[in-house]
């Protein structure tokens, strides 16, 4: 993966876009993705292969009405080559936080990925998010190192802060 922060900005692009074929170039053929969505349609909480993901993701796309992903965050760990893309779902009304947990093979492909969906959120928990993040990366928060430098060094906030 060369760069985690414009795979994350073309992905939400893609999805906002409705692009399939492009969200789907960036998985190998035999990719497994799991999510809790996947397992309340069809059963099997564990979508194996390209073919299959296509089918699930092109009904999720036109079971929704509207659909708006806004970017939050990256997490990029260059050692295991995994990615988490964390932004809001804006999907028929309802605004959820979600993370997108990405593991990348040698040829910088996504080989297997897992979707996570917490509560709702309003604006103002975005504010105080925002806040957060902008803190961060400006050294005002010492949390623990390795966060620190694991969000400086993706170069992350949420768009438009």
């Amino acid at each position: 993966m060369d760069d985690p922060l414009a795979f994350a900005h073309g992905w939400v692009a893609a999805w906002n876009a409705s692009d399939l074929e492009t969200i789907l170039s960036h998985y190998v053929d035999d990719v497994t993705f799991t999510s809790p969505r996947a397992a309340a349609l069809t059963g099997q909480g564990v979508v194996r292969g390209k073919p299959a993901l296509r089918d699930y993701w092109s009904s999720a796309i036109a079971r929704s009405s509207s659909r708006r992903f806004t970017l939050e965050r990256t997490i990029w760990d260059p050692e295991t080559s995994e990615l988490a893309v964390v932004y809001i779902s804006q999907r028929d009304g309802r605004r959820v936080r979600a993370v997108e947990l990405f593991r990348f093979g040698p040829n910088g492909l996504v080989v297997s990925g897992e979707a996570l969906y917490g509560a709702e959120v309003s604006s103002a928990t975005r504010a105080a998010s925002n806040t957060a993040c902008q803190s961060l990366l400006r050294g005002e928060t010492p949390t623990s190192a390795s966060r620190k430098r694991t969000m400086s060094d993706s170069s992350t906030c949420p768009v438009g802060t």
